[in-house]
């Protein structure tokens, strides 16, 4: 694959935190089953990193080598955990528990034909709640303005607020990689 060109775009960034006490509400059974990955697959992970994220442009673990995933997913301080309906994964997070009694939701998403289907505000409250588990007294996070547009008002309906915001020139590639090459 030819190396893509890189073009320059705005981003506005917006960090958002919750504190404990978390008070998650108490909700239907889930539509889903969520499950941690253990010792996580690098090309399971890269997967599904690629099919939630690519329509958001995330591309900076799309060029990882097997052995980039592999010391990322080996980090004891990284949790993985996928949602999956009949088998099939709908989404996934990632967790990063810096042992300060702070946990970062690294990477959230749904697969894109699960959007819509009221399906990211259950998967969000099972982020806070496997990060309360990991300790956490603060969780955060940070969405941009190339998320989904319901992102941002999603995490602060589920009870985050803005902590910071920025906005910052940043170099993207044109064309995406191809997320499903070798």
């Amino acid at each position: 694959m030819a190396d893509p060109a890189w073009l320059p775009r705005q981003i506005h960034t917006w960090h958002v935190e919750q504190v404990a006490p978390f008070n998650l509400p108490t909700l239907a059974a889930r539509a889903y089953q969520l499950e941690q990955l253990v010792n996580p697959d690098p090309l399971y992970c890269r997967y599904l990193y690629a099919a939630v994220g690519f329509e958001w442009v995330w591309y900076e673990r799309l060029t990882w080598s097997e052995a980039d995933w592999q010391t990322c997913l080996g980090d004891a301080n990284r949790h993985t955990f996928v949602a999956y309906i009949e088998g099939a994964p709908i989404g996934y997070f990632e967790l990063v528990d810096n042992s300060r009694h702070e946990v970062e939701i690294a990477y959230f998403g749904l697969m894109p034909n699960q959007i819509g289907r009221g399906l990211g505000k259950p998967f969000l409250f099972d982020a806070i709640n496997e990060a309360e588990t990991l300790g956490a007294k603060r969780i955060w996070l940070h969405t941009c303005d190339m998320d989904h547009p319901a992102a941002l008002s999603n995490y602060l309906a589920c009870g985050f607020s803005i902590f910071k915001e920025e906005s910052f020139e940043a170099l993207i590639p044109n064309p995406m990689p191809d997320p499903f090459s070798p």
